[in-house]
């Protein structure tokens, strides 16, 4: 029993030995998701140091930084996996790829000791003392990418080995390994991005041409869009209000021309006092939940320790919970109030501002009111935006009238688009109207004739027994010749699918016709719906007629 307290601890030790494995480097920048295990790393809670048994995975939208004990360097970037391996080789750092791209920085001298890197990966394997290179590995792909800007490295793949210096580059892939390629234009602005990438390195010599030039390079703002609106559309600092809102929020969208890969892209919306960073992704989207106020956009570029202007246009808006937007509702219930009451002359004065509004307007709804008998409209704001000195709305209307000839409901629904502007002394009036207009089919000043002829006759006729019912009409035009009649049993359709009826004098060809519909015995109780069409196309509305035995 005396000899138990004198085993367990050499136990322990032991059994904590076993696991023992060197620590060679640390994490100096871990940004997002970057995960660190390993025997080490549980053993003492630690996951900044990296151990050659250690286990890396750089998630989304991460980065790391690697610095190893001999000064020796490596950034990681996001969609990355790695893993450090225990080689018996002294002086040798190992290292297992196994997808990701990783972009190393080995000291060229004052070394304390030589050291070599032997980089592992499914596709072939890359050995190096000194210099700068990238390892670009895709597994699903079998694609390994591999470019030298400084120094000297070896890359072997199966029985074939490529010695790369410096603007050299090669690549393997469905199990061949390229020739030597020099790189090019496009491929430098990339390399370049590693060099700033959240750490600045000293620009190799093969790069400082391209270091030079970049740095005066002017960069722009494109296809920038407020809720889907570009800077044309919108005009001189907009309002917004709740109706442009997508899903509640205010939405920013666009690109960026010539910025550079590893530039993060910041953006402010009180005139450059706060910035922030925006996640750019060939493009760049900002979802905001809208504060009252005014707003000033602006753009830049930061580059480790350097900040780059973005040009654009003035960028101003407001945002307004209501705006004039009371204004705007006041004048649709004017609207709405007059219509219901088959008040002409007061509807008319609101319209009369209009400019491509007809001066008869008046004329035209008297003539509209008289034949109905009940008529209502319910509308809906669809966009709403205020602009320098205008406004600027889209309503969704929809109207229900019965008239005297049909006493069934008549249900019509569109939009339209109406323009204010302000004037010093009357405040904002209506200007210009486009879209459906719900109160008379043809507003416009420079119409000729928008009415459809009207149908004359009894609204119920009783059956004759034994003998065809027959049916006198009469169709009617103020402006235009009747050209066609048509009727429809039990339920109407389209404009010209209904049944065909003759003139009685065999033509229509005046703009008053009379006309005759013949029901054969025996047929049930249906109702008749007649309407008639005149020379400029126009239909009329349907008189309805029912059967009494």
């Amino acid at each position: 029993m005396k000899s138990l307290p004198i085993l367990f601890p050499i136990f322990l030790i032991i059994s904590t030995l076993s696991y023992t494995q060197e620590h060679i480097a640390e994490f100096a920048i871990k940004k997002g998701r970057v995960f660190v295990t390993g025997p080490e790393n549980k053993l003492i809670s630690n996951d900044r140091g990296f151990y050659t048994n250690s286990f890396v995975k750089v998630e989304d939208n991460a980065f790391a930084l690697l610095k190893y004990k001999t000064g020796d360097q490596v950034k990681i970037t996001e969609h990355s996996v790695f893993k450090g391996v225990s080689l018996k080789r002294k002086n040798t750092i190992g290292l297992q790829l196994l997808k990701g791209q990783y972009f190393f920085n080995l000291l060229h001298e004052n070394r304390p000791k030589p050291t070599e890197f032997e980089i592992m990966t499914p596709m072939g394997t890359i050995e190096s003392s000194n210099g700068d290179f990238l390892i670009h590995v895709d597994e699903q792909r079998g694609f390994l990418e591999v470019f030298c800007l400084d120094g000297k490295l070896n890359l072997r793949f199966q029985d074939l080995q490529i010695i790369l210096e410096a603007g050299e580059s090669a690549f393997v892939e469905n199990d061949r390994i390229s020739r030597k390629l020099s790189i090019d234009a496009a491929q430098s602005r990339r390399l370049f991005s590693w060099y700033r990438l959240e750490s600045s390195w000293p620009i190799p010599v093969y790069l400082r041409d391209f270091s030079e030039s970049y740095e005066s390079e002017t960069v722009h703002l494109r296809d920038f869009t407020i809720n889907g609106l570009t800077v044309e559309e919108m005009g001189d600092n907009p309002t917004f209000g709740s109706a442009d809102l997508i899903m509640g929020k205010l939405r920013f969208e666009g690109t960026i021309e010539n910025r550079l890969p590893h530039q993060i892209l910041q953006m402010s919306l009180d005139e450059g006092n706060n910035f922030f960073d925006v996640v750019y992704k060939e493009g760049f989207l900002v979802k905001r939940f809208p504060k009252e106020g005014q707003y000033s956009i602006q753009f830049r570029l930061r580059d480790f320790d350097k900040f780059y202007d973005v040009k654009h246009n003035n960028l101003d808006f407001s945002y307004s919970e209501r705006g004039n937007k009371d204004f705007i509702e006041n004048w649709l219930s004017e609207l709405s109030e007059s219509f219901k009451r088959k008040n002409a002359f007061r509807l008319s004065n609101v319209l009369r501002p209009i400019k491509n509004v007809s001066r008869l307007i008046v004329e035209d709804l008297m003539q509209e009111f008289r034949e109905v008998s009940h008529q209502s409209i319910h509308f809906e704001i669809l966009r709403y935006m205020e602009l320098k000195n205008k406004l600027q709305i889209v309503v969704k209307f929809n109207k229900i009238t019965t008239t005297r000839s049909n006493l069934e409901a008549i249900k019509e629904s569109g939009t339209f688009r109406i323009l204010f502007k302000q004037d010093s002394k009357l405040g904002f009036t209506p200007k210009s109207l486009t879209g459906d207009f719900p109160f008379i089919k043809n507003y416009s000043k420079n119409r000729v004739d928008y009415r459809g002829p009207k149908v004359i006759g009894s609204f119920i006729v009783t059956k004759v027994k034994g003998a065809n019912t027959v049916v006198n009409l009469t169709a009617e035009d103020e402006t235009s010749i009747i050209k066609r009649v048509e009727y429809f049993l039990d339920s109407t359709s389209s404009d010209g699918r209904g049944i065909k009826v003759l003139a009685l004098d065999g033509k229509f060809d005046e703009r008053l016709e009379q006309f005759r519909i013949l029901l054969r015995p025996g047929f049930r109780n249906y109702r008749l719906f007649v309407h008639a069409q005149d020379s400029r196309g126009n239909w009329g509305k349907f008189h309805a007629i029912s059967f009494v035995d």
